[in-house]
C-alpha cells in the first residue's frame, strides 16, 4: 500500500475504535486536486456537500463523507 492509503486506513480504524460514526474530509474543486478527490472516492467516500465559490469564484469547497459505523 502507498503511504496515503495506509495513513487513511489507520485514521479510520482509530476513529472506529473510539466509536466515531462518520469521517469528513474537504478539498478544493480545482482541477489540480482531481487526484485528491479520486483518492477519497476510491476508498469509499462520497461527496457529501459542496459550497460554491468557497475559496474564490470558481473554486468550491468539496466535502467527502464516509460512514464507518451504523450507531
Amino acid at each position: 500500500k502507498k503511504i496515503g492509503t495506509e495513513l487513511l486506513s489507520l485514521a479510520e480504524s482509530d476513529i472506529a475504535k473510539h466509536k466515531g460514526r462518520l469521517i469528513t474530509v474537504s478539498t478544493s474543486s480545482q482541477e489540480k486536486y482531481g487526484s485528491t478527490r479520486s483518492f477519497y472516492l476510491k476508498r469509499g467516500y462520497h461527496e457529501g456537500c459542496r459550497i460554491k465559490d468557497y475559496y474564490r469564484r470558481g473554486d468550491d469547497l468539496v466535502v467527502y463523507v464516509k460512514q464507518i459505523s451504523e450507531d
